[in-house]
């Protein structure tokens, strides 16, 4: 219901989009004062935590090493 919320995650998903990280597209999305809603593409594939059962030692290593890549082009 607040506004201000939805309002921040839109502006940093934009900030993360232009560092290009991987972000969804935004649909549709309303800010009003009490009653607000982001709408987001459907993205494809399967929730990570359905994934790392199946995954070998070394896909987890990659994986881990993507997201730290990823994390290292955000700075504060």
């Amino acid at each position: 219901t607040d506004s201000r919320l939805i309002k921040g995650m839109l502006n940093n998903l934009s900030i993360l989009g232009k560092l290009g990280l991987p972000v969804p597209e935004v649909v549709l999305s309303r800010l009003e004062a009490g009653y607000s809603f982001v709408l987001f593409e459907q993205i494809p594939g399967r929730d990570l935590r359905y994934e790392l059962p199946s995954m070998s030692p070394a896909q987890m290593s990659l994986l881990a090493q993507q997201i730290v890549n990823f994390q290292g082009l955000v700075v504060w």
